[in-house]
């Protein structure tokens, strides 16, 4: 394994790691996060960049864009979020 992705949160006294893996990641299956712009509200929006474990998503203009999927862990957060099912996860 290269790469874990992990983010940390710190409550009151006590820190948590949280390390996410993706499996078919692991296995070498070639994955993406795809956004269909004509569904996408973009900025006025954002709850897939609002949302993001691991912050893939940016705001660019007037899009909000997959900016860093080489971080995507693939968890799936973003395309429950999203009001207009804009967002695919797909393998």
């Amino acid at each position: 394994i290269k790469k874990f992705h992990s983010k940390t949160y710190i409550c009151k006294n006590t820190i948590f790691i949280f390390v996410f893996i993706n499996h078919n990641k692991l296995k070498g299956d070639i994955m993406a996060v795809t956004i269909d712009y004509s569904k996408c509200k973009g900025p006025e929006c954002a709850e897939c960049v609002n949302t993001c474990p691991m912050e893939v998503f940016e705001i660019q203009g007037d899009k909000v864009v997959v900016a860093k999927e080489d971080e995507c862990t693939y968890c799936g957060v973003c395309e429950d979020v999203c009001p207009t099912k804009a967002i695919k996860v797909q393998e």
